[in-house]
């Protein structure tokens, strides 16, 4: 885990929401988990083969938020494999409080297995929507495709809010 200064933590939290989104280019050919990006987060993470996995075993919405974070430096001290939601959400200690979610927070859904990052969360309770971006998820306009998109959500949807990029003290 790294504890950053304010300036550092907002730096950041740009790179990864800035990297999730140069990655809007990758889009499933057959909606079978088959772009070759998909492969090189999976290699990314130490799977050496990723291209023999069967599509339905290669769901890769974790795959794509832990690429996130290594692709600006940002180490992932969880316990378990980094492709799988479940590592996620059992990473307790980076839980926070879905009301104080922000940029570059993960986010695990109550409907699935499901893992995207926060773009931009508006701090009014009262306001019920957020802004995703995600891998392995739905194309907003073309249900058909699936990839990485921007997806506008609501916030009651989300499970766990989960921060790994921490404010100091």
């Amino acid at each position: 885990l790294r504890v950053a200064g304010d300036s550092t933590r907002r730096a950041l939290c740009a790179c990864v929401v800035g990297y999730a989104e140069s990655q809007t280019f990758v889009i499933e050919r057959t909606a079978r988990n088959d772009h070759p990006q998909i492969n090189a987060y999976f290699r990314a993470l130490g799977y050496p083969n990723p291209e023999r996995m069967r599509w339905v075993d290669k769901m890769w919405c974790a795959a794509f938020v832990s690429n996130c974070y290594r692709s600006c430096d940002v180490r992932l001290n969880l316990k378990g494999p980094l492709a799988a939601v479940s590592t996620w959400r059992a990473a307790k200690k980076y839980h926070v409080p879905k009301r104080d979610a922000g940029p570059a927070d993960a986010v695990t859904y109550t409907w699935g297995s499901h893992i995207e990052l926060v773009k931009e969360w508006h701090p009014n309770p009262k306001f019920p929507f957020y802004v995703a971006i995600g891998g392995n998820t739905g194309d907003p306009k073309n249900r058909k495709r699936h990839g990485v998109f921007l997806k506008t959500r609501q916030k009651i949807e989300v499970q766990y809010a989960i921060r790994i990029i921490r404010d100091p003290g």
